[in-house]
């Protein structure tokens, strides 16, 4: 597993070195490869005897981890020479200058190298005893992919819980019952609880009934204040990216409000609205007597559901209003359906395939016999699916029947344990595998950015270097490996490009995942750093939430690679803890509250190693000086700090991937800057009459850069030249630029990317029609013209076979929609459309006539325009009704004052031939 990965890591890191500094290095490299390799076929047998409790198998497995560790830290030495030695080239007075101590440098690498040649012989001769296998060898082939991931699972389509499904929507819609209800979903781990109450929860009818909703999970480790808050987030919308922010309460003071406070904002929403709560793994009375408080009976028929594994925790004499919905095992028959429609998809299961028919036909009777094996249970039916369906013949599914049948396995947890271990071991790698345990470092339930995960894998070097694609590409092939696999589920995809942006996984899942993590050391999970033992912390890669981070905890780590941690406070730390955190290579410490931050920085520059530095919502304010040293440095994630300044050097740091800043920051950079970008997110506050020309020179380097956000705070603005970089360029493809233009207008088609998929302009206050130029762009898939990017005199216009691959379009009305107009044939693909007519609309624009494969049509206005709107689109007599009537669906969006901002909560259906008026 993970120590697989972190060998073919340290073998890839010697592969990737020159070793030109000096002439001894380059032996010495090769006989450190040859070793490793004979340490890797013996892997398999010692990781399996330290499963099975073997301790010396376990110190072996060890002793290998941290001769990797010490590769990794000799190649990042070596690369730093290198680099050295690249910067200095031309410059004699300089190469003079610094020869004395790169020698020094030279002959520690070298001592280094010996040290690390003499464990490796210790540890190859202590390695004998294990059997030998051929080395695992990362077996991927990079296939050219869309963002649209191939055949998952409809999540949607439940199987076995029609009655309980029933019963549980005429409970929660019963205009007769005007008292709040609670229904709670009980069962064990695993049985789809979640499931049932996510299918009801997104139906049209449930949405249509409740004015408010709100979703959040209460796991183990969240407290009560914390469940507060993410009701309350979710009551306002504000998990949930707007156009137009008009809630007095942001996410920033969110935050900072006290309990009671909290209580007051929801009592206050909820007063006089009828609502439906969801709290999804309840499995604290304690926390569900604090919230069913707060949630007020108005008598109005609002609605709560529970979903835990506690029959006892909404009892009848305390909750008189109050139904428990118990949901059963799967039959037989259940089983086998749910199991075949999660190995061949609906799709292929009814169709009239012959060829598809005879292989369900053949094997259905083993189907059925492992169906029966889990005795029930979804869960393991599922994760069963995700192992059958790589495996589609009957040698395979027999082999695998082997194995499974065990009648002595309970159908609960161990009958899941005993599947997932099979499905993790026919992954195709140990990169896979290794990236597939690493997931479980996150929260129990959280939702995962996929984003955030990429760059995490890439910096603990669990993405192997494939000359084919980039790091990323690599990333999310393997993401969707292990969402076929039914070991991750999709939370959240992006709607138009089919991306996915969220992942979370199962509880069960989760708990097993940090079993096999924390037993063969990959990581230590910390969840109160005042509660832990701190000579217990002798894990490589730790992951913190909540405590102090102070000097007792720092000196008693064992020189960790990795410390991943949320909503600390970080004392100041004496000269001798620094020590501790110089071999570091990721350090996020986000939502943090720093004591002293000027102190800490001193720490940071000794922080050779570091390839990902996390401060977002960090409270520091200052500069970034210290990042000049940071020369391995693949993230810096400073969203939420206030940088004064970025020094030019840190634009020279060849490895950076991905940049994160916002402040008054004014970009220098040199002609050495890097050319690796990925993605790049600036908020700048920068003067009118900043000189842009070096930025974009620097952008002009780029090769790789996918995505891009530039947002300009105060007076400054943003050349009209910000195109010009990426026009003989073939990899950007999000693009975001909120700010003012200079000149206000966009260059001629030939000027814009063409590799462009998403554009978003925000205030870019365009004097000509912008649909001229954008039209032609030949791949964009989603475009959004938000408040105030089009300020000229007259309507936009689309022509035939413009927007040639348009999908999704979002305008706010500030930008002359009402005077848009388009010829028959424009967009010919646009299936979404999004007006946030937050300006009075005297109609609406006559272009949606002419968009033919339209199927949704989205409108925001404020409450007090919804009269007027209703009319205007009312089906006997509405003047705009022949705009829509061929619009399948049509949602009107109402912000219903200036101090919050629901959900939506009118919709009108045209293929039912009626308007569906909602009372608010």
């Amino acid at each position: 597993m993970m120590i697989q990965a972190k060998v073919a890591a340290a073998l890839a890191r010697l592969s990737g070195l020159s070793g030109t500094i000096s002439r001894d290095l380059p032996r010495k490299i090769e006989w450190i490869k040859k070793e490793l390799v004979l340490i890797q076929c013996c892997l398999e047998d010692a990781v399996s005897k330290l499963m099975n409790g073997d301790e010396d198998a376990k110190q072996w497995v060890k002793e290998v981890k941290e001769v990797c560790y010490q590769i990794e830290d000799m190649a990042d030495n070596v690369e730093q020479v290198e680099e050295g030695r690249k910067r200095r080239e031309g410059n004699f007075f300089k190469q003079c200058v610094d020869m004395p101590g790169e020698m020094i440098v030279i002959r520690e690498i070298l001592s280094h190298a010996e040290s690390i040649m003499f464990t490796i012989r210790e540890i190859s001769d202590a390695g004998k005893r294990y059997a030998s296998q051929p080395p695992d060898e990362v077996q991927y082939e990079y296939q050219e992919s869309s963002f649209v991931d191939p055949h998952f699972v409809d999540e949607t389509n439940i199987i076995g819980f029609e009655n309980e499904l029933k019963t549980l929507l005429s409970l929660l819609i019963n205009p007769e019952k005007k008292d709040r209800v609670v229904i709670s979903l009980v069962g064990i781990g695993g049985l789809g609880k979640t499931t049932v109450a996510k299918k009801v929860y997104n139906s049209a009818a449930v949405r249509e009934y409740f004015e408010m909703s709100a979703w959040v999970i209460a796991s183990h480790w969240c407290t009560t204040a914390g469940l507060l808050k993410n009701i309350l987030k979710e009551l306002l919308g504000l998990g949930q990216k707007s156009y137009n922010n008009t809630t007095e309460i942001t996410l920033n003071n969110l935050e900072k409000m006290q309990e009671k406070e909290m209580i007051e904002k929801i009592q206050e929403l909820l007063k006089v609205r009828k609502y439906l709560v969801v709290i999804d793994d309840l499995w604290n009375v304690e926390t569900w007597n604090d919230i069913q408080q707060v949630l007020l009976n108005s008598e109005n028929g609002s609605r709560i559901l529970l979903t835990t594994q506690n029959l006892e925790m909404v009892k009848p004499e305390e909750e008189p209003l109050s139904h428990n919905i118990e949901l059963p095992l799967l039959s037989d028959e259940d089983s086998w359906e749910l199991l075949k429609s999660n190995v061949f998809g609906s799709s292929f299961s009814s169709s009239d395939d012959g060829n598809y028919k005879s292989i369900i036909d053949e094997l259905e009777p083993i189907g059925r016999t492992l169906a029966a094996t889990c005795r029930g249970l979804p869960l393991a039916l599922v994760l069963l699916s995700g192992l059958l369906s790589k495996n589609n013949n009957y040698s395979a599914w027999s082999d695998i029947a082997a194995e499974t049948l065990d009648t002595e396995l309970t159908p609960c947890e161990q009958r899941c344990h005993k599947i997932l271990t099979l499905n993790q071991n026919n992954l195709p790698n140990s990169y896979v595998k290794s990236c597939f345990l690493y997931i479980s470092s996150f929260p129990e339930k959280s939702l995962i950015s996929t984003s955030k995960l990429f760059k995490l894998w890439i910096a603990e070097g669990l993405i192997p270097y494939n000359t084919k694609c980039t790091f990323e590409q690599t990333a999310h092939e393997y993401l969707t490996i292990l969402i076929e696999r039914r070991l991750v589920q999709v939370a959240q995809r992006n709607g138009t490009t089919g991306r996915v942006k969220k992942i979370w996984i199962h509880s069960v899942v989760y708990n097993w995942c940090v079993g096999q993590a924390q037993k063969n050391g990959f990581f230590d999970i910390v969840e109160n750093l005042s509660e832990r033992e701190c000579n217990l912390l002798d894990s490589y890669n730790l992951f913190v939430y909540n405590g102090k981070l102070d000097n007792a905890f720092v000196e008693s780590l064992c020189n960790p690679r990795s410390i991943v941690a949320s909503s600390l406070e970080v004392h100041e730390l004496r000269q001798q803890s620094f020590s501790k955190l110089h071999s570091l290579r990721l350090f996020l410490l986000e939502n943090s509250h720093f004591k002293n931050w000027k102190k800490l920085e001193e720490a940071f520059l000794k922080m050779r190693h570091l390839r990902y530095l996390g401060l977002r919502k960090a409270n520091i304010w200052g500069d970034a000086s210290f990042t000049r040293n940071l020369t391995q440095l693949q993230t810096f994630d400073a969203r939420g700090p206030f940088v004064t300044n970025i020094v030019p050097e840190f634009w020279n740091i060849q490895t950076l991937r991905n940049v994160y800043l916002t402040g008054n920051i004014v970009p220098t950079v040199t002609s050495n800057a890097t050319r690796r970008l990925h993605k790049l997110h600036l908020e700048l506050h920068i003067p009118t009459n900043y000189d842009w020309k070096p930025f974009l020179q620097l952008l002009e380097r780029q090769n790789e850069l996918a995505f891009l956000t530039i947002r300009i705070k105060g007076n400054g603005t943003i050349p009209a030249t910000i195109f010009s970089p990426f026009i003989n360029q073939g990899n950007l493809q999000f693009l975001k630029l909120d700010g003012r233009l200079n000149p206000p207008e966009l260059p001629a088609s030939t000027g814009l990317p063409s590799t462009l998929l998403e554009l978003t302009l925000i205030k870019s206050h365009l004097k000509k029609d912008p649909m001229k130029v954008l039209e032609l762009l030949p791949n964009l898939i989603l475009l959004r013209l938000e408040y105030g990017s089009y300020k000229g005199a007259t309507g936009m216009f689309c022509s035939i076979g413009g927007f040639p691959k348009l999908q999704e379009l979002k305008l706010d009305g500030s930008c002359k929609v009402q005077g848009w107009k388009a010829e028959a044939g424009a967009m010919p693909c646009l299936v979404n459309l999004h007006i946030m007519a937050y300006d009075f609309m005297e109609k609406l624009p006559e272009a949606l006539s002419k968009l033919s494969s339209l199927k949704e049509f989205h409108v925001t206005v404020y409450e007090e325009d919804s009269s007027w709107l209703a009319t205007r689109i009312n089906q006997e007599n509405g003047d705009d009704w022949c705009k829509i009537q061929h619009v399948p669906f049509v949602g009107v969006h109402l912000l219903p004052n200036l101090y919050f901002t629901e959900k939506p909560n009118r919709t009108f259906s045209t293929a039912n031939a009626y308007i569906r008026h909602l009372s608010v």
